[in-house]
């Protein structure tokens, strides 16, 4: 059961229903493990809950065929410890089955269902939470973005909320990808709503990728939804909608009077000030850049102003999200942050 037979020809697939409760019933028998629960289950694989009464903790295990699992998961995530990084604690190979078993820790939820629950709408400090959640993400980026490391799959749904909500952790390592390889289509795992817009282009040529600028783009997303909850993916059915109708959705959302709404009513306990408002605006602003070289980095976007950790403002808003619709590429307009700039 060694990891070292990651690296072997993975053989047949065979029956996934059965091969995940034969697989369920040797973790049990090996490890001790109790109560197995099927957290999630799709043609990726299956997560399954358990219980280690050694440890009187739960853990969970992602089960994949040997054929579907990435060489980021394989190969790098066992390495990477960070506060800000779901840490893989042990990887399991069953042969016979032609299975991997990924053991990581158990967390409470993820941040989408975070910033729905009821403490968090009702928390006068819900804003303030938010904050340090996305800069938590950051620390996690900027970690293995310095690693030559990308991602790939940024979104709420793959950020995981430790227990007492203290920490925010990326999590889901199936695109973890290094930023020297050749990235194409299928190693990429957002939707098409969260691609940058020059993802299209780059994929249909089969160019190389900076991994990084993708991630930094869907970060700026995701700040986007959690601040206002708009999200993309469930407001439209974006495969409709060419990258123009898609841009002009979210430029309608980064207006300033729709989005001072939408945040009011993402945080209803919260007592918004224009600062507030203006700051988190420019927070999403600095990652949303048509220029990918113009995108803020992470480390740098860590100092911003919103997140209260430094006095980084960005100097304007690209002229993607400017009306009228139609503009031209390489030109910015700015915006007067004068009272915040240094």
């Amino acid at each position: 059961m060694s990891s070292d037979n990651l690296y072997q020809d993975p053989g047949p697939i065979r029956d996934p229903r059965k091969d995940l409760i034969t697989t369920t019933a040797l973790l049990k028998r090996h490890f001790g493990y109790t109560d197995p629960k099927v957290l999630g289950a799709g043609a990726f694989g299956s997560v399954v809950r358990f219980k280690n009464p050694k440890k009187e903790e739960e853990v969970a295990i992602k089960l994949l065929y040997l054929n579907n699992t990435s060489e980021g998961e394989k190969k790098i995530w066992i390495r990477l410890r960070h506060q800000n990084i779901v840490p893989l604690r042990r990887c399991t190979v069953f042969r016979p089955l032609n299975v991997v078993c990924y053991e990581m820790q158990v967390c409470p939820y993820d941040l989408v269902s975070a910033v729905r629950k009821a403490e968090y709408l009702d928390s006068p400090e819900s804003l303030r939470q938010l904050k340090r959640w996305l800069h938590q993400v950051l620390c996690g980026l900027d970690f293995l973005h310095n690693r030559q490391l990308c991602h790939l799959d940024v979104k709420p749904d793959n950020v995981l909320i430790s227990r007492r909500a203290n920490r925010a952790m990326l999590g889901d390592f199936t695109f973890l990808n290094r930023t020297t390889s050749q990235i194409g289509r299928d190693e990429i795992g957002l939707p098409i709503m969260y691609r940058p817009p020059e993802a299209s282009s780059v994929l249909k040529n089969d160019q190389s990728i900076d991994g990084r600028y993708f991630d930094l783009w869907t970060f700026g997303v995701m700040s986007m939804e959690l601040l206002t909850n708009f999200h993309m993916v469930r407001s439209f059915s974006c495969r409709l909608l060419d990258i123009e109708a898609r841009q002009a959705s979210m430029r309608r959302a980064l207006q300033e009077d729709t989005f001072t709404d939408k945040m009011k009513k993402a945080l209803p306990a919260v007592e918004l000030t224009p600062d507030d408002i203006q700051m988190a605006l420019n927070f999403i602003h600095s990652f949303l850049r048509y220029d990918p070289s113009a995108r803020t980095t992470a480390d740098v976007g860590m100092q911003h102003t919103f997140l209260g950790k430094g006095d980084f403002v960005s100097s304007g808003v690209d002229a993607l999200w400017q009306r009228p619709s139609k503009f031209s590429k390489n030109c910015l307009f700015t915006f007067s942050f004068t009272k915040y700039t240094r």
